[in-house]
C-alpha cells in the first residue's frame, strides 16, 4: 500500500549542520535495527541519497527537468530548499526515475556502502553540476541541499527501539 508521505506523522526531526553529520547518520543507521514510516525501505532511502550525491558531480545526467520547473524552481524554491527541510511528497518525474528512484530491493548494508563511495567521490570532487531543478549551485549550496534533502528522507527512518515505547 502506498503511503501519502505528506500525511505521515510518525517521523523524526533531523537537523544536519555539516556533510559529515549526514555520513555519520548513514553509518549509524547501517549499524542498528530500523523501521520506516514511508514508502521506501531504509536501504532504498540511502540508495536515493547516494544518487543525489552522484548527481551533484555528474557533468551530463542525460535528463533535463521540464522547462517550467527549471525556470520557476530557482525563483520559488531555491532559498527554501537550501535553508529548510524539504517537504515530503514530491514524486520523481518519470523521465528521471532511472537516475533517482532506488532499486526495488536494497539492503541497508549494501546501500551504506554505495552511499559511502558516492560520499567520498562527492567530497573529493572539485566539480559541481547544475541542479536539475534549482540551477547553478555553489559547493556550499550543494552541501546544504544534500543536508536538507537527507533530513526529509531520513526522518522516515527510526530505530526500532524508538518506536516500540
Amino acid at each position: 500500500m502506498t503511503v501519502n508521505t505528506k500525511d505521515v506523522q510518525d517521523r523524526r526531526t533531523l537537523s544536519f549542520q555539516k556533510i559529515e553529520d549526514l555520513k555519520a547518520e548513514i553509518d549509524r543507521i547501517a549499524s542498528t535495527s530500523t523501521q520506516v514510516s514511508g514508502n521506501w525501505t531504509a536501504g532504498q532511502i540511502i540508495e536515493h541519497l547516494a544518487s543525489t550525491m552522484r548527481m551533484a558531480i555528474t557533468r551530463n545526467l542525460g535528463w533535463k527537468a521540464p522547462l517550467l520547473m527549471r525556470i520557476l524552481s530557482p525563483i520559488c524554491f531555491k532559498k527554501k530548499f537550501l535553508t529548510q527541510t524539504i517537504p515530503s511528497g514530491f514524486n520523481i518525474p518519470d523521465g528521471a526515475k532511472h537516475l533517482f528512484a532506488p532499486p526495488e530491493k536494497a539492503s541497508i548494508q549494501e546501500a551504506a556502502e554505495t552511499f559511502n563511495k558516492a560520499y567520498e567521490n562527492y567530497i573529493n570532487s572539485s566539480f559541481v553540476a547544475k541542479h536539475p531543478f534549482l540551477g547553478k549551485l555553489t559547493r556550499d549550496q550543494w552541501d546544504q541541499f544534500q543536508l536538507r534533502h537527507a533530513e526529509m528522507h531520513l526522518s522516515f527512518v527510526m530505530d526500532v527501539a524508538e518506536n516500540s515505547e
